[in-house]
């Protein structure tokens, strides 16, 4: 798995996508979060929380993970909620003022019957690429998401789960970095490149 400009490149056994433009491009690699099928990589791209467990399907698939899987699928399986009150806080700090909480809390809502976990991650951090020109600072870290799984269990036979997932992502993915020399500033990497090294 590869991150470009907020999008992640995965490949199985040899076969993936390249970086993902517009609506009508799919990957070759499914991902699936909670059973979810997620249709572009950039809502799989955030700090993932709460895994229980990852399972990788080689490809191709083509029953019940057929979309889009001709190199394999990749399901992501969160943890359920307890029958017991707890929780979890991990903060950690970094350079650039990286500062990032993540925890979950485990409620019973009633006892044997309703469960629900909520977790959330807030992560900032300042962008260590900067643009000399206009002073425009890149590659800066602004994330909040969170999930919640709702377990009902009615009878032993029965259970009935509802997972939900909100992301805000503020943050700048990549930065453009482009040459420099007295005729100016060139947005064409080969152009600048020929530039610089002529």
């Amino acid at each position: 798995m590869a991150s470009d400009g907020g999008l992640s490149k995965v490949t199985i056994r040899g076969v993936g996508a390249t970086r993902l433009q517009g609506p009508g491009s799919d990957p070759s690699a499914a991902i699936y979060i909670d059973g979810v099928y997620q249709s572009r990589f950039t809502s799989a791209a955030f700090d993932l929380m709460d895994v229980e467990r990852v399972e990788i399907l080689r490809g191709p698939q083509g029953t019940l993970y057929g979309r889009n899987a001709n190199a394999g699928a990749i399901k992501y399986i969160s943890k359920g909620p307890g029958g017991e009150i707890g929780a979890n806080v991990e903060i950690k700090i970094g350079n650039y003022d990286l500062f990032s909480v993540k925890g979950h809390v485990n409620i019973p809502l009633i006892e044997d019957r309703l469960l629900l976990r909520v977790t959330g991650v807030k992560t900032t951090r300042d962008g260590y690429t900067k643009d000399i020109l206009n002073g425009y600072e890149s590659d800066y870290d602004d994330l909040l998401a969170s999930r919640f799984t709702l377990k009902y269990m009615p009878s032993d036979n029965l259970d009935i789960t509802l997972h939900g997932t909100a992301i805000n992502d503020d943050g700048d993915f990549t930065a453009a970095k482009h040459f420099i020399d007295p005729a100016g500033a060139y947005s064409s990497a080969t152009q600048s490149h020929a530039r610089c090294w002529a």
